[in-house]
């Protein structure tokens, strides 16, 4: 870039994407071919030491990044996405369970907007051993679906065929679909708490949903209750302690989160030209309610523990 001359010519170097991201001194060689003159192998080592085996998601795509010559999507400013991998495996929500759900309820986008918002629903129990199984639904309007995937970059077609991302008929999301998997979850399960985006949620829907159906509706929105959860999320999964399917959509919005420090706690944050976050606020609004209501630990009566 910025260079006319026909007669330079710019090599790079990069290791495979298959390549393991360790330290050896031969895959150092095979990014850096100034090896030895422009950088030593020892600075690599220490870095590798520092940015990856005591570093964490961010850190170690920055060592892949100058050191490797390989770009990682695989991080998140909030979760290391290597301990959300390990948490992955098949949650089991029993019908008859005390279950606590979030909802962050997106129009899905205004008419004509560029934004590519989704509707996230998530239910979440402990189990005895102290593990949160978690499965979330998202949903969007079908109204420029493709148009939405080309701008975000996001496969949301993809999502769709399997079976991760449902499509609401016209240009925002259905509050009747919406209401239709709340009152699915509340009849099958024992729930606590919903908690939800006060902003966003429709007032005359949440009237009659609080009024006539009674059920049990919180405002999540606020800093006092989004960071302990968010504090509370990662530390459950670092302690491997949270259970979820690999749902891409949610793995997405991890990807796509970006952290406020509040008051001492951090807080979700998302830079508008990526967007979505929802399926996380979602998450952020279920462990909440369980967090706050102490639904994130067993009854002693139900695991081998003794209390002394």
């Amino acid at each position: 870039e910025g260079h006319s001359k026909d007669h330079e010519v710019a090599l790079c170097w990069t290791i495979d994407d298959e390549d393991p991201v360790e330290f050896t001194e031969e895959l150092c060689a095979k990014a850096n071919p100034g090896l030895g003159v422009t950088i030593q192998v020892e600075d690599i080592r220490r870095n590798f030491d520092s940015m990856v085996t005591h570093g964490n998601g961010a850190s170690r795509s920055d060592f892949v990044r100058q050191h490797y010559a390989r770009f990682d999507s695989q991080v998140s400013s909030l979760i290391d996405l290597q301990d959300w991998e390990r948490c992955k495996g098949s949650p089991v929500l029993p019908a008859g369970e005390t279950v606590y759900m979030g909802i962050d309820l997106s129009r899905g986008a205004a008419v004509d907007s560029n934004r590519t918002d989704v509707c996230s629903v998530t239910l979440a129990r402990t189990d005895p051993t102290g593990v949160i199984h978690v499965k979330a639904r998202h949903f969007l309007p079908e109204h420029r679906l493709e148009y939405f995937g080309h701008r975000s970059k996001l496969p949301l077609l993809d999502w769709v065929d399997q079976g991760h991302l449902i499509l609401c008929p016209g240009r925002i999301i259905d509050p009747d679909m919406i209401e239709a998997e709340i009152r699915a979850a509340v009849d099958e399960f024992t729930i606590p708490m919903i908690g939800y985006d006060t902003w966003t949620f429709p007032r005359d829907r949440l009237h009659k949903l609080e009024t006539v159906d009674r059920w049990p509706f919180y405002g999540r929105a606020k800093a006092e209750h989004v960071v302990p959860a968010t504090e509370g999320l990662v530390d459950k999964v670092r302690q491997g302690k949270i259970l979820h399917d690999g749902d891409p959509v949610l793995e997405r919005a991890l990807k796509n989160c970006r952290v406020r420090n509040y008051q001492g706690g951090r807080r979700p944050d998302k830079d508008p030209s990526r967007s979505m976050i929802d399926p996380l606020m979602s998450l952020i609004y279920c462990l909440s309610g369980m967090f706050e209501q102490g639904g994130d630990h067993p009854s002693i009566y139900e695991s081998d523990d003794i209390a002394c």
